[in-house]
């Protein structure tokens, strides 16, 4: 033994080499907390940017530039977007209203009886006999078996209204995305700075708003009928409410990194945006 643990002390052995790729990976990870740091609190680097950005007339023509394509692409692809999801909006209403109730609200009966073979089978347990154990276990299991087959039905009846009433959710989205490619093709040319500064734009709008969507086919705040996550409403609204927030605060931070690189930030203030948004992200969801 005492030969063995010498071996493994040798510049070769097993303890040796844990002990070095376990130093490794220490100054590693100190290393990249302390970079992640640096670039965490290196707002001078974004506001240097800025300064040398507004300090030209070239610098100061450029972000006209940007303003103005954003305000010809943009703003009447948003404008029109809005319009449609007005004007669908009744329509989504009527779709959510004819919504399937929570099986728990139409046959609460399930439930009763489900918590009535729990009871039997505690009761069963108590008694300690084996038949009446085995009996109790097979009426639990098939209570809860038609419960959960209820409520899987409830959802497949509900799949087809909330598929639906999510197309429609997306169809303001699939017309602001064809508006604005179509003004950005007749007005900007991609190739420029200010065109590539509204192309992350759009981007990053598309995916937030993909985001929403598809935690509105989920959870469905608004249309607790065409819940696919059996929640209760008040944890759909806060749930739905908080996935919002961080969704902007996420957006926004990326929409200004991404949108100010074609323009000449540097990598620096690029990743001090980020990681700034990221420490912000983080700290939401954990509330």
């Amino acid at each position: 033994a005492a030969s063995v643990l010498a071996k493994s002390l040798t510049s070769n052995g097993l303890a040796s080499q844990i002990s070095h790729e376990a130093g490794y990976w220490v100054v590693e990870l100190s290393g990249g907390l302390r970079r992640s740091a640096t670039a965490l609190l290196d707002y001078g680097s974004v506001m240097q940017w800025w300064h040398q950005r507004t300090a030209t007339a070239s610098g100061r023509d450029l972000l006209g530039q940007v303003i103005w394509s954003i305000s010809i692409s943009l703003l009447p692809a948003l404008l029109l977007e809005y319009l449609i999801s007005r004007w669908l909006r009744r329509l989504r209403a009527r779709i959510a209203a004819r919504g399937i109730v929570d099986v728990d609200a139409a046959q609460p009966e399930l439930a009763k009886d489900e918590r009535a073979a729990v009871r039997a089978e505690a009761v069963a347990e108590r008694s300690g006999n084996e038949a009446a154990i085995e009996v109790a276990e097979r009426k639990t299991d098939t209570a809860r078996g038609v419960r959960h087959a209820a409520r899987h039905w409830t959802l497949l009846q509900r799949l087809p209204s909330a598929i639906l009433h999510s197309l429609l959710a997306l169809a303001p989205l699939i017309v602001f995305m064809a508006v604005a490619a179509v003004l950005m093709s007749i007005f900007i040319d991609d190739s420029t700075p200010q065109g590539r500064s509204v192309g992350a734009l759009i981007d990053v709008y598309l995916v937030c708003r993909g985001i929403v969507i598809a935690s509105g086919f989920f959870i469905a705040p608004r249309a607790p009928g065409l819940r696919l996550i059996q929640i209760s409403d008040d944890a759909a609204h806060f749930a739905h409410d908080w996935l919002v927030r961080i969704v902007c605060v996420a957006g926004a931070g990326s929409a200004l990194a991404e949108a100010a690189a074609p323009l000449g930030m540097t990598d620096t203030a690029h990743d001090a945006i980020l990681k700034a948004v990221a420490l912000v992200v983080h700290v939401l969801i954990a509330i």
